[in-house]
């Protein structure tokens, strides 16, 4: 391609048709779902750098004679499993003969399509005898897996409930939200003392790790006095701002910690995001309306029609999965790694760079990161 435009353009036409495609009612829902994602505008070459770079760590600890066992959380299509397989199965049949592909799905539509992908493509009648498609929730995941492993969760957290927090200003207690209807069907917050067990014990976990370096923009951050100062002025309300935290991340933990003692973790997501409604680190809200997104500016939506997701605070995500996660060494070794940064040392920059010398793949998703154990 000549330039990222050209390539714009052409991702552009690809999702045109796709939505021309779709205007039958017989489809699912699942299988309206467009995935912007690195997987799928970047295939198969972003697979290609996560394959790269779980091999390259599978060699440098491990015996080829042991298995390679994946865990893919979520795969959408399918994509990332196939661009996986493909990769190792046509650069190292050696460790493709003893690995093994487990993709944890809770849609029953997307688990049919992404056994349809794997059984469409170049390899899939050998691809077959290596993945297992497991559709359930993998937050109440129950098997143990006392093998060395490797887990992907490639924009998994975003999607994940979250819970609303904020504090009293007087005394900074944190209060948390709860969603009522009232007799005309419409949505109010209420907050209350009484916290659930997931949110209370992200914000003791949170307390205990010592993670202090709240942001600027944390409705915490600012000195107690200034807070009460402030709270006391005519239409500033009771409470501070909102706080939306990752209250679901922390069963995600938990089943890492007890069932996957051994596993490597790669985790990918977004850091920051645009058009995002009020509040530290908030949720971008929007809904598709012809073949445009519409951003909201509450996440009080009607259930179902509304795509919901959230930035991470990869630093802060780190102390608590090195907290929750040990080794039996002691700290697990993790490093948070930009987007760009990873593509740079594991990417196939030579078939990614455009005759202009710009890289989409490199220089695109510049608000992810990539947590990597």
């Amino acid at each position: 391609m000549k330039n990222s435009l050209t390539y714009d353009r052409a991702v552009a036409a690809e999702i045109d048709e796709f939505e021309r495609s779709i205007q039958s009612d017989n489809h699912p829902a699942a299988a309206r779902q467009v995935f912007h994602t690195p997987t799928e505008l970047f295939k198969p070459y972003y697979g290609h750098a996560i394959a790269r770079q779980l091999l390259h760590q599978y060699r440098s600890h491990y015996h080829p004679h042991t298995n390679l066992c994946i865990y893919e959380i979520g795969g959408g299509n399918g994509t990332l499993m196939l661009n996986i397989l493909d990769y190792i199965y046509d650069n190292d049949r050696e460790v493709y003969d003893y690995m093994q592909y487990r993709l944890v799905e809770i849609s029953r539509q997307l688990a049919m399509r992404q056994r349809e992908t794997i059984e469409n493509s170049v390899h899939g009648q050998s691809h077959l005898q290596h993945i297992e498609i497991i559709q359930r929730d993998f937050l109440t995941w129950s098997l143990p897996e006392p093998s060395p492993c490797y887990v992907l969760g490639m924009e998994v957290v975003d999607n994940l409930p979250h819970d609303v927090i904020r504090y009293d200003p007087q005394t900074g207690q944190p209060l948390q939200g709860v969603v009522v209807i009232d007799e005309n069907g419409e949505f109010e917050e209420t907050y209350t003392p009484s916290m659930d067990e997931l949110p209370r014990r992200y914000l003791e976990l949170r307390e205990r790790v010592g993670y202090t370096q709240l942001p600027f923009e944390h409705p915490q951050n600012t000195p107690s006095f200034l807070r009460k100062l402030v709270h006391t002025l005519p239409y500033t309300g009771r409470l501070t701002s909102r706080e939306f935290i990752p209250t679901a991340m922390l069963s995600l933990l938990d089943v890492l910690s007890e069932y996957f003692p051994h596993h490597h973790l790669i985790l990918s997501d977004f850091d920051t995001l645009p058009n995002a409604i009020p509040g530290y680190m908030a949720p971008v809200v929007q809904t598709r309306y012809q073949k445009a997104m519409v951003p909201c500016t509450t996440y009080l939506v009607q259930q179902g029609y509304f795509d919901i997701f959230f930035p991470t605070n990869f630093a802060e995500l780190r102390k608590m999965y090195e907290s929750l996660c040990p080794t039996y060494f002691g700290t697990r070794r993790t490093v948070v790694v930009s987007h760009r940064d990873f593509i740079e040392k594991w990417g196939d920059l030579h078939q990614t760079t455009t005759r202009s010398g710009e890289n989409p793949m490199r220089d695109y998703y510049e608000n992810v990161k990539m947590l990597i154990s």
